[in-house]
């Protein structure tokens, strides 16, 4: 069973790089700290799971400080 089947309110959000869509996620262009902050304040979580990564290499050796932000702080 899923989560949401288990009765559990499930949100995710997802820059959509891919173009893959889910029934959970909220779709930004780009993330600031304050736009996680608003959307995690508005909500009582029990859990936070983060999945995000960016995974290009040729890219990730050109910009670094995007993959360092994207991947460590979501």
């Amino acid at each position: 069973m899923t989560l949401k089947e288990y009765g559990h309110s499930v949100h995710g959000w997802d820059i959509h790089h891919h173009g893959e869509f889910n029934d959970i996620s909220n779709v930004c262009d780009e993330f600031s700290n304050q736009d996680i902050t608003d959307s995690i304040s508005k909500c009582n979580f029990d859990a936070v799971i983060h999945l995000a990564g960016l995974t290009v290499v040729p890219e990730s050796i050109r910009i670094p400080s995007k993959y360092f932000q994207t991947n460590l702080f979501g």
